[in-house]
This record gives C-alpha cells, sequence and structure tokens, in this order.
C-alpha cells in the first residue's frame, strides 16, 4: 500500500557523520516497519541534513508504484525520531503536512503518476 512517512528530527542528535543521516534515518524507519528499501520508494531528503542542530524532517514516499493516488488521498504516519545511545526511538506524532505536500511531489513526480513513466 502507498503511504507516506515524515520523520522530524534533531539532525545533532543523529548518531555518526553528517553524510551518513539519511541512510541511518532511512535503514531505521524501515526495520520499524517491516520492509526493506526498493525502487519503489523515494526520499525527500531536507538540505540541511548535514548542518548542526537543526530541526528537520525525512519524508519517504512508500511504494509509488502504485498509480494514480493524489496527494491528499496518501495515508500519512508522522514519528518524531529521537536516539539515545545510538538507538531510535521513534514517537508516532500528529504533524501538520500540508503545507510539505504543496512543497514536495508524490514520488518526485507532480502528485498523480504518469502511468507511462513505468515509476
Amino acid at each position: 500500500m502507498s503511504n507516506e512517512k515524515f520523520l522530524r528530527f534533531n539532525t545533532s542528535n543523529i548518531p555518526g557523520e553528517p553524510s551518513g543521516r539519511q541512510s541511518l534515518l532511512q535503514e531505521h524507519l524501515f526495520s520499524v516497519i517491516g520492509r526493506v528499501v526498493s525502487s519503489f520508494d523515494h526520499i525527500h531528503t531536507p538540505g540541511l541534513i548535514d548542518s548542526p542542530n537543526q530541526i528537520a524532517y525525512l519524508v519517504v514516499d512508500v511504494n509509488v508504484r502504485e498509480k494514480g493516488h493524489e496527494l491528499s488521498n496518501i495515508p500519512v504516519k508522522c514519528y518524531k525520531v529521537v536516539y539515545s545511545k545510538g538507538e531510535p526511538t521513534f514517537f508516532p506524532r500528529s504533524y501538520n503536512v500540508a503545507k510539505y505536500h504543496k512543497m514536495l511531489s508524490w514520488g518526485g513526480h507532480d502528485g498523480v503518476l504518469d502511468s507511462e513513466q513505468g515509476n
């Protein structure tokens, strides 16, 4: 099933090198939701992910291959991610993500998938 995950985090709270933050968050998210990342998933990475002490969102469009979705019809789950001693905890949250839907496109596309693109 297609869905979106919004991960809110403090960039300085993610262990390891700044260049590895996206991969680490992605790996931990997919472990939590019980699936492996595939070529049908799309990651929206914030530009400030490698900056110190910033609040940022990593947005993951899961299973983009399902066609014809309007962004307003995509189920969304939000989490606040906190690391303690290198281990993440995903706290379910309710964030107003409507403004992000205006800025981000579903799966890197224009909101409704074009079946001719094969994505």
